[in-house]
């Protein structure tokens, strides 16, 4: 009790300047605790169990079943698209980096 009284006997400056450093000290500890929850639990991530959760195994015959083809032809489309936007995004490279004059004439 007596420590308190002490307290109470400060002048506010000093009052709130010792709510402020138990405030922050006490944010401290428990950021401290809540990290090591944190990693606690990544240790603990095992990957077995998500592959498990997520059923690679159906996922694997769903891709099984569907036609190898229709996939390439699927991805050289993409490709082409893939393609034309890059070619897109030079032109507009090229237009972006000209002088003021022939921006304005295009």
């Amino acid at each position: 009790m007596n420590f308190l009284q002490k307290i109470r006997e400060q002048p506010i400056l000093i009052k709130k300047i010792i709510f402020w450093v138990l405030i922050v000290f006490i944010s401290l500890c428990l950021l401290f605790w809540w990290l090591k929850i944190a990693q606690r639990r990544v240790e603990t991530f095992k990957k077995e169990n998500i592959m498990n959760d997520i059923n690679i195994s159906v996922l694997k015959e769903k891709l099984d079943s569907t036609s190898s083809v229709q996939l390439k032809e699927d991805f050289q489309k993409l490709e082409g698209e893939l393609g034309e936007l890059q070619i897109l995004l030079e032109e507009e490279d090229q237009a972006a980096t000209g002088t003021n004059e022939e921006i304005i004439k295009k």
